[in-house]
């Protein structure tokens, strides 16, 4: 968390400027599908008397030109922040680069850590996306709940606060849960490699043990001696065929040794490949709640607002305002839903790299 929080003050600026745009697109959708399906009694017609000329000349258009003016605002807007995303990815990540420079100067590090760095800033970077997703949509979807209680839903925003509540509250449990995940995994891996260590311990201690001797001459049968020529010849052959064995058995449990070693290479590779298959399951185990909560929040938000248009006679006038804004209620709880798991996973994930010495450890 600490690492988060670290993130969130260096682009503390730029949080703020994404939620604000985030929040003027939200109100800008809602502003024009409330002028358009309006009548003239609305309260903010007599508060803002230039609006009843806005809603008069939205309506006077042509419903083709209004999509080609829609069409073409909406691509101009989406090559722009194409460029705007460009420039800002460049100045973030020098950003990033000088932080990771500065901790340099600042810690020591060792032989075995120095790939740590590397890993933060590729942590950092992937945190620091995420952050900027889930933040803008908090913005969005108060400005959301605001539009709501303006259009006279008062209790379809209190269902949009309750849900944004748990979001907040359950984000450290999932980042609790996503390291433990990780503990869990790292103690199988280091229960794995003791029980290998061992079997290789085992495997060379019987390879130590001495050879059986041979006969001595008191238990060879009598004949002629041996002259000495005779008695050096046969114990070099005895020499040479004690080491041919042994050689052969020394190979034997090299081959072995490596080809255990490789079938534990393969295994954990594998082991590795699955859990990068099996992730998303993983973190649907973990993260399931918040979408439960909010598909619960925009049933709940649909329902009341269809309920308070139908009893103000609403329907079918204003419609088009009532899917919108269903529409933005589902967008808004779901996408925040799901940038919220992605924040809480990079985020542990960025820990366990801070607090290890190595800076290898990852989900």
């Amino acid at each position: 968390m600490n690492q988060l929080r670290t993130l969130r003050r260096l682009f503390r600026t730029q949080l703020r400027t994404r939620g604000f745009i985030a929040a003027t697109v939200t109100v800008s959708l809602i502003f024009g599908f409330a002028l358009i399906t309006a009548d003239f009694h609305a309260w903010w017609f007599s508060t803002f008397p230039w609006l009843k000329s806005a809603s008069g000349w939205v309506k006077a258009q042509d419903s083709w030109d209004l999509f080609v003016y829609v069409f073409l605002g909406v691509t101009l807007v989406g090559y722009l922040q194409q460029i705007q995303s460009v420039l800002l990815d460049r100045h973030n990540g020098r950003v990033l680069v000088k932080l990771g420079e500065d901790e340099i100067a600042a810690e020591t590090f060792g032989p075995e850590s120095v790939g740590k760095p590397t890993a933060l800033l590729g942590s950092r970077r992937r945190a620091l996306e995420s952050l900027f997703r889930a933040d803008p949509g908090v913005y969005s979807l108060l400005t959301l709940v605001i539009a709501l209680v303006a259009l006279g839903h008062p209790f379809s925003g209190a269902v949009l606060i309750v849900f944004a509540g748990f979001l907040i509250w359950y984000f450290r449990r999932m980042v609790k849960s996503f390291t433990a995940l990780h503990d869990a995994g790292e103690n199988d891996g280091e229960e794995q490699n003791e029980n290998l260590l061992s079997d290789e311990e085992d495997r060379d201690d019987v390879g130590q043990l001495p050879a059986t001797a041979e006969p001595t001459s008191g238990n060879k049968p009598r004949g002629r001696a041996l002259t000495k020529e005779e008695r050096r010849a046969r114990r070099e052959a005895m020499l040479t065929a004690r080491r041919l064995q042994n050689s052969e058995e020394e190979g034997a449990r090299a081959v072995e040794r490596a080809r255990e070693r490789a079938g534990q290479r393969l295994s954990q590779s594998a082991e590795r490949m699955f859990t990068i298959i099996n992730r998303p399951m993983v973190r649907l185990r973990i993260g399931w709640p918040i979408l439960v909560a909010g598909a619960v929040a925009v049933a709940g938000v649909a329902t009341i607002t269809i309920q308070d248009m139908a009893s103000a006679g609403d329907l079918p006038e204003r419609g088009t305002l009532l899917v919108l804004l269903l529409v933005l209620t589902a967008r808004s709880c779901m996408t925040l839903a799901q940038y919220w798991e992605d924040l809480a996973f990079f985020t542990a994930s960025l820990a366990l790299i801070d607090e290890s010495a190595t800076g290898q450890e990852a989900l």
